[in-house]
């Protein structure tokens, strides 16, 4: 092979990697929370997913980007796996716009963006922090047109024909098209390259499809490798990534000379097929699976099984616009005792087993402090019209409640502190003051606002004499000597306490709620 060539091409593939990078790198900079919260927010349906991974892609110019923001967000709890295969599926779809722009032969005009972004940058003011994006997406088709005079002296080059004349093997090309994409870390870089090298007369467009084929395959295994230390719920989101992907690939190998016979006959320029290829591709593929999304969704699951639930950060009740919008707090409250009660039952099964997933444990507190944010927003929201004085009791009332139901999650997870720090400790005990409250939990959970008073009275004195009992022992049975034990032991019961006292809290104010 040339030395020349080389030695001309390569530093322009570094700058057009370092243009792609840099230009996904200030996306996220700028957008990154609004990004995340756009994914949290339109992900309730496959279509809609598929759509926004579609737009995001499309913005960041980084499929691989996509997805590793969606299995972080799932990892965290903020999407559920569901939610992220929509995402998932349109994302490759998404990352198809940077060939069409290239195949549209803009790469003599668009890098007049890089000047304009670096005036934008020194300016600063308003829209100061757009010069950045600009300049890096003005770089991108800049090195494109680097590569292109790097290349065109070789065309008849018999060595490098030869060595493209390989491609011409599928298995070879696939192979070079997930090679290529791993060794940059990019798609683009990929697809980029081929449609350079397919205006200078190197590379067919039979052998363009296999190696963007390749190209997606190797988009899949940054989040493969991310996902290991990871939750299983981003794991499945990681292993569906890669499926969609390789099954796709899969599917389109029968049918691969009608496929490119389907788009030689919409026709264009080489450069112009093999990018509408790679969107035919991506796209069709995407409606192949939306349609069979369940079943896909058991087969992820069943690869990477686990029977941990999944928790993710987001209300149940409250973000659906239909029904009484106080009922709907209401119930979201209820939903939020009963994650309020996870939190005591792990902690209380950490005490048992001895197993403690202290990672669960601050997830569900989180989740229980998220609610009452959104619960919070969400009253906060209503009362800003005109209301009358009674509603404006009642939404003060539902306030106070969520607020003692996220301070009574905080006693939960400081209950699994002292567990988790004194792990010898079997807690003899404490497992029958823990009984009565969760009863109280269960009538608060099944029955609220309309609770029932009388029982919740009666298990709150059971709990305050189990309390005032575990006490007497504890001082019957522990002398000075004890003060390992005599450190701990009544902090437990103080939580149990203060966490008693909550709940009681609670029911007086569903009691003033119901008047």
């Amino acid at each position: 092979m040339d030395p020349e060539f080389i030695l001309t091409l390569i530093p322009a593939v570094v700058l057009f990697l370092y243009g792609i990078e840099s230009f996904s790198t200030e996306i996220q900079r700028i957008a990154g929370e609004r990004l995340r919260s756009v994914l949290e927010r339109f992900t309730r349906s496959p279509v809609r997913g598929s759509v926004l991974g579609f737009a995001v892609t499309a913005l960041m110019q980084s499929s691989t980007a996509t997805t590793l923001i969606t299995v972080g967000l799932v990892n965290a709890g903020v999407i559920s796996f569901s939610s992220s295969l929509g995402v998932i599926f349109g994302s490759n779809v998404g990352s198809t716009i940077t060939a069409q722009l290239i195949a549209l032969n803009l790469t003599s005009m668009i890098p007049i963006l890089v000047v304009v972004g670096f005036l934008i940058s020194i300016a600063g003011g308003k829209y100061g922090a757009l010069g950045k994006p600009i300049f890096y997406f003005g770089l991108v088709f800049f090195s494109l047109n680097l590569i292109a005079k790097a290349v065109a002296p070789f065309q008849g080059d018999p060595y490098i024909l030869e060595m493209f004349g390989h491609l011409s093997n599928i298995g070879f090309a696939i192979l070079v098209g997930f090679l290529v994409t791993n060794i940059f870390q990019s798609s683009a870089v990929t697809i980029g390259l081929t449609l350079v090298f397919a205006e200078s007369g190197f590379i067919t467009l039979d052998q363009a499809i296999p190696v963007f084929f390749g190209a997606n395959i190797g988009t899949t295994t940054t989040s493969l490798f991310a996902s290991l230390r990871m939750n299983v719920f981003a794991k499945r989101s990681a292993v569906a990534h890669f499926l969609f992907n390789f099954l796709g690939v899969i599917i389109f190998l029968p049918i691969l000379p009608v496929f490119s016979g389907f788009v030689t006959y919409v026709g264009g320029t080489i450069p112009q097929m093999i990018a509408n290829a790679h969107f035919f591709f991506n796209f069709f593929t995407m409606l192949i699976f939306l349609a069979i999304i369940v079943p896909f969704k058991a087969l992820v699951e069943r690869l990477v099984p686990g029977k941990e639930e999944e928790i993710v950060f987001a209300s149940k009740y409250i973000s659906n616009n239909h029904g009484d919008p106080v009922r709907m707090i209401e119930k979201e409250l209820a939903y939020t005792i009963s994650v309020t009660k996870s939190v005591f039952e792990e902690a209380m099964a950490s005490l048992s087993t001895g197993k403690y997933d202290k990672t669960k444990i601050m997830k569900l507190e989180s989740l229980a402090d998220f609610l009452d944010l959104q619960i919070s927003r969400y009253i906060l929201e209503l009362s800003k019209p005109k209301i009358t004085e009674k509603k404006m009791e009642r939404l003060v009332i539902l306030t106070r409640v969520s607020h003692s139901v996220k301070q009574l999650a905080g006693l939960g997870g400081d209950l699994f502190t002292v567990f988790y720090d004194q792990q010898h400790f079997r807690g003899d005990g404490l497992s029958d003051i823990y009984v009565p409250m969760r009863k109280n939990m269960d009538l608060l959970i099944s029955s609220f606002p309309s609770i029932k008073s009388e029982e919740m009275r009666s298990n709150d004195i059971e709990m305050r004499q189990l309390i005032n009992s575990r006490y007497h022992s504890f001082i019957k049975e522990h002398g000075p000597k004890d003060s390992a034990v005599g450190s701990f032991l009544p902090k437990m019961l103080s939580i149990f306490e203060d966490a008693n006292a909550k709940i009681r809290e609670m029911r007086k104010l569903s009691e003033l709620y119901g008047k």
